[in-house]
């Protein structure tokens, strides 16, 4: 099920027993969210497609533009069948044809295959699925119960601080679990990741 932001804010607030939001506020808990979905993009990142046009008759293609974690693939002349993918190169924000030859001209377009970053904002659905949902909550907690506890020993100086040093333990122990689940998700190999492409 695809959640939205909402939705997600309040399951990590179930999870961490702080239904109301009176330690986690939702602002805090949005926050978490941002960097944690960039963390879980790097290791299963969603497939997107660009239509670039080329710059004149250079074999180059700009990919400023784009969210692009990693450029997976280029196909170009683009619509053949089977798909034609082209070797490339990344320069800066430019994708370079290596081995294509024959000249093209600014008519010319390319398909550009990139893993790009899910998203997870205000009321509209999440690009995760549902294993994906699940990490994200649990991640979340986790890396929140860790700051807690950071949090806590850096505004005051306490001693003994056993709560401060269960959360952070109990923070980093759920963080290696998940992150643990997270990476054997991991492929890869373009074509066993994007079946459908090829």
């Amino acid at each position: 099920m695809a959640y939205t932001e909402a939705q997600i804010i309040s399951m990590v607030s179930t999870v961490l027993n702080d239904a109301a939001t009176a330690i986690w506020g939702t602002a805090t808990i949005a926050a978490q969210i941002a960097q944690d979905i960039r963390l879980i993009s790097e290791y299963t990142p969603q497939l997107a497609k660009s239509t670039v046009t080329f710059a004149g008759t250079a074999r180059e293609l700009s990919i400023s533009s784009l969210d692009a974690l990693e450029i997976e693939e280029v196909e170009f002349p683009i619509d053949e069948h089977p798909k034609r993918y082209v070797n490339f190169s990344v320069r800066g924000g430019s994708v370079i044809l290596d081995d294509y030859l024959p000249s093209v001209s600014s008519a010319d377009t390319a398909y550009i295959w990139y893993s790009a970053p899910h998203t997870v904002s205000g009321t509209v659905t999440n690009t995760l699925n549902n294993w994906q949902e699940n990490i994200l909550v649990e991640l979340v907690a986790a890396h929140l119960l860790r700051n807690l506890s950071r949090d806590r020993r850096e505004s005051i100086n306490m001693t003994g601080g056993y709560i401060d040093t269960k959360y952070l333990q109990d923070g980093l122990a759920w963080e290696q679990k998940v992150m643990s689940r997270l990476r054997a998700h991991v492929n890869p190999n373009f074509a066993i990741r994007y079946p459908d492409v090829k």
